[in-house]
């Protein structure tokens, strides 16, 4: 199980919490508005599997510092 933090309702962020499975963060991709929350959940999953930070950076080539 993976927690999830996504959400922009009305141009102000508002974060929702919430344990999802693998499977639903898949089908969250899928369904994804834009690129930014494709990647988000991207990044999720991958750290949900079990790897580290150094490993996600290069998969998707996003920094999470900058």
């Amino acid at each position: 199980m993976a927690l999830i933090m996504l959400s922009n309702i009305r141009r102000r962020n508002k974060t929702l919490k919430r344990e999802v499975s693998p499977k639903d963060l898949i089908e969250f991709q899928k369904n994804a508005p834009d690129n930014w929350t494709w990647k988000r959940a991207e990044i999720i999953r991958l750290a949900s599997s079990g790897y580290n930070n150094l490993e996600i950076q290069e998969i998707t080539r996003v920094n999470e510092k900058t």
